[in-house]
């Protein structure tokens, strides 16, 4: 993020630098995502290119419904099959004894974020399907399946809701004026994260390691990793898209807040 407001801010700054932002935040988003390895960016652009042609198809002039379905159904079929194949090659599961063994697939490692790209992509199929996208816009679909701030643990968005922000951005410059909503929402997800979900978790993990030496669980301790392992989950989730938010308003894009329940 620093490295993208440096870049933007020389790029407002020097006329002669002109930069399409949309392009900027694809790039970007892919320069990121390769921080954690070429094979997973290389995973996400293939996963982009099939999602890609498939909803080319789905939204085709002379496309039945019964076509439309089939793609549908592959699309499906190749998402949720990379999917299980990461998340469920790293365990040896066997169906009589239903014990696990996470040393049998040692090679195998589950590329960040694939579950959160993988449903994107898949929602933005199932809108097709249902005539809701009339047209596909190349860049728009990058930007909104790799958008760095929330590619890696969401807030998962809906694309009807983000193509309209897209237009939006043609001629974006960071807009300072929202720079107190960017330090609240981030010092907000930050503690959530650091001060509470990263807190709770060192109190669950000394009970688990406990029980994993042998020694007694006492009935207290119990109750005391239960309570606090979900909230642990629910408070690292709700820092992380908190922060995810934060940085998305920084640079135009309004994410849709996580966990909130609005009456």
């Amino acid at each position: 993020m620093p490295i993208c407001l440096l870049l933007l801010l020389l790029n407002n700054r020097n006329n002669r630098l002109s930069i399409n932002y949309i392009l900027f935040l694809i790039l970007a988003s892919f320069a990121f995502y390769s921080f954690s390895s070429l094979e997973n960016l290389l995973l996400l652009v293939v996963s982009i290119a099939m999602n890609f042609v498939l909803s080319s198809i789905s939204i085709g002039r002379e496309v039945t419904k019964r076509r439309k379905l089939l793609v549908l159904l592959a699309s499906l079929t190749l998402n949720l099959g990379v999917l299980i194949y990461f998340k469920y090659t790293l365990l040896d599961i066997n169906p009589l004894t239903i014990s696990r063994d996470f040393n049998t697939a040692t090679e195998i490692i589950l590329p960040l974020g694939i579950s959160f790209y993988t449903f994107q992509q898949i929602s933005y199929q199932i809108d097709c399907y249902w005539g809701k996208i009339k047209e596909i816009n190349i860049k728009y679909y990058l930007l909104y399946v790799s958008f760095f701030p929330q590619l890696v643990a969401g807030p998962i968005v809906n694309y009807l809701d983000m193509a309209p922000q897209y237009k939006n951005l043609e001629k974006h410059q960071v807009n300072w004026n929202v720079a107190y909503v960017f330090i609240a929402l981030f010092t907000i997800g930050l503690f959530k994260k650091v001060a509470i979900a990263d807190q709770l978790g060192k109190s669950v993990d000394r009970v688990y390691a406990s029980v994993s030496s042998g020694a007694p669980l006492a009935f207290l301790d119990a109750w005391a990793a239960a309570i606090a392992f979900p909230l642990q989950i629910y408070f690292d989730f709700s820092g992380y898209s908190d922060m995810a938010c934060a940085l998305a308003i920084l640079l135009g894009l309004k994410l849709p807040l996580n966990f909130h329940i609005g009456y």
